[in-house]
């Protein structure tokens, strides 16, 4: 291996350090940018920690020469050559999020790993690192999931309704339910999960070893746990909860589903932020069609409404209408080799 955990932990707290900006956070340098400096280093047998410093100079100039985003560079070189106490500090705070995990049984896979989820290599820049508790689905098993995602505020009664007559009609083939635990459609969807016995698991915008956000579901994280479920970040173990780490999250539990269902979202938020994701990832998206239920002046449709009047989502009504654009996906086995969610 060409770079240790130890390294490549360095790497993930490189990409997820946030500076804020006008009440905005975002990270010090482009994460994308980033994770190629990081492919292309180990693409050529480098290990950027291990060399001399005039060598890591070279090897950045030999990076940068066909790189447009000059001042990406900048900071590259600021991290790796110019700012010792900085480097200083990620070899400690390092060691300290990998004793964290030993001393509080988080377990981690290393995107360089065997057992690292396969979907999120599919990722512009993938995380380096993978944080659970609980138990991880093998990537057989991430092939037949469901994500489920919407606003917050949701009208209950058609969320709870619609959600719960879905999971019914395909709980025989035990899916796995993946959100992100906030509160509204998130919460609706693991607790339908879990009345129906299925494995759910949530995809966090914080370290695991922090409280919980939000507060109000710690309980929820625990059931889902005991249920046989997982918790899961990208975020090392010690880090809070970030405006800038939630918008990340959402190509995650994006990545790891095979089919995308928007339940209930406004024209602006979070789950747009996921339905972006989700269309360059060329994922298959059916978004609930609210018309009989709710009209177009109920601000937590009307993103779905929207949405609906582009050609790129699967309208569904209700559960046959779920069921009957399953049949038309496996039909056409568009990007599966195999069934999802076989009767």
């Amino acid at each position: 291996m060409i770079y240790s955990v130890t390294d490549i932990m360095m790497f993930s707290l490189i990409s997820n350090d946030i500076t804020t900006q006008n009440k905005y956070s975002k990270p010090i340098i482009n994460q994308e940018f980033l994770y190629s400096f990081f492919d292309y280093t180990l693409k050529n047998q480098i290990n950027i920690f291990s060399e001399k410093r005039l060598v890591r100079r070279e090897i950045i100039k030999e990076f940068s020469s066909n790189i447009s985003k000059r001042i990406n560079s900048e900071i590259l070189e600021k991290i790796f050559l110019d700012d010792v106490l900085y480097y200083e500090k990620l070899k400690k705070q390092s060691q300290i999020q990998l004793d964290t995990c030993q001393s509080l049984n988080i377990n981690f896979e290393v995107i360089t790993s065997k057992n690292y989820p396969k979907n999120l290599l599919s990722l512009k820049y993938p995380p380096y690192f993978i944080f659970y508790k609980g138990i991880l689905p093998s990537d057989l098993e991430f092939g037949n999931s469901l994500t489920i995602v919407g606003t917050r505020i949701p009208n209950e009664f058609h969320a709870e309704n619609i959600t719960k007559t879905i999971l019914e009609s395909i709980c025989h083939t035990n899916p796995i339910i993946i959100s992100g635990l906030a509160l509204g459609c998130d919460s609706i969807a693991h607790s339908a999960a879990l009345n129906l016995s299925l494995k759910t698991g949530a995809v966090l915008g914080q370290g695991l070893a922090t409280s919980i956000y939000p507060e109000k579901n710690t309980h929820l994280s625990e059931t889902i746990l005991d249920s046989g479920g997982f918790l899961i970040s990208e975020i090392p173990p010690t880090l809070k909860i970030n405006p800038m780490y939630l918008k990340l999250r959402n190509r995650i539990q994006v990545s790891l589903g095979k089919i995308i269902f928007i339940m209930q979202t406004s024209e602006k938020g979070g789950t747009m932020h996921s339905v972006k994701y989700a269309l360059q990832q060329h994922k298959n998206i059916f978004v609930w069609n609210p018309s009989g239920a709710l009209n177009k002046e109920n601000n937590c449709v009307k993103g779905n409404y929207n949405l609906l009047e582009t050609n790129n989502f699967f309208s569904i009504k209700d559960s046959n209408d779920f069921n009957e654009k399953l049949k038309i996906i496996n039909k056409k086995k568009l990007e599966y080799t195999f069934q999802l969610f076989p009767n």
